[in-house]
């Protein structure tokens, strides 16, 4: 058998390459397809060229799926989404291992966060993770947005591992997945319902 080519002799020959990113031409890092700092985004939020993303890039997306969860909150799907994370807040505050990341989810215990408040937050991500704006970058991109947005609805001044935000995340995705498509489409139906009406505003007068 053929020796194993030693880790240095990959890396440096890796090194000459050009980082994957459109238009960066920056070497790639190590064993990385990327370059440091696009890799380091790669492994902070599941996407080479995902960012941090403020709640003023989804403002909007908040107002519409407020309206949509306090307009159906007596709806069953709604009010099982309020007790996930009820459940999932009180649990951390036990420090029970059967739920991710309890010392973290603990804080929204602490601090008394409203579990409704954490649905629409999560909703409003969900939403725009299917906007055509370029600010999610991926699915996965996405996966990772829920579980950062989650853990920081308490502000948290210590960086975490990406793979903090990709369990969580996902732990959202497994368990109310699909409510937040439900409240997506509802999403989508009113804008249909605007742009019905805008149509009808704009037909040619006698």
């Amino acid at each position: 058998m053929p020796n194993k080519r030693p880790l240095h002799e990959k890396i440096q020959e890796n090194e000459q390459e050009q980082c994957q990113v459109k238009g960066c031409f920056k070497s790639r890092h190590r064993i990385e397809a990327f370059c440091k700092n696009h890799a380091y985004q790669r492994r902070y939020w599941g996407h080479p060229e995902a960012h941090r993303i403020r709640k003023s890039d989804y403002s909007v997306e908040s107002e519409q799926v407020r309206e949509i969860i306090m307009r159906n909150i007596d709806h069953p799907g709604i009010n099982l989404g309020i007790e996930f994370f009820e459940r999932w807040m009180k649990r951390a505050s036990q420090r029970s291992p059967h739920v991710p990341c309890p010392e973290l989810i603990s804080r929204l215990h602490d601090a008394g966060v409203s579990s409704v408040d954490l649905l629409i937050e999560m909703a409003a991500i969900w939403v725009l993770g299917y906007q055509d704006r370029g600010l999610v970058k991926s699915d996965l991109h996405l996966t990772y947005l829920l579980g950062s947005k989650l853990i920081r609805f308490v502000p948290y001044p210590v960086n975490l591992k990406g793979t903090v935000h990709l369990k969580c995340g996902q732990y959202i995705r497994d368990n109310i997945g699909v409510l937040l498509m439900n409240i997506l489409k509802a999403s989508e139906r009113k804008e249909v319902n605007k742009t019905d009406v805008r149509i009808v505003m704009n037909r040619t007068l006698d």
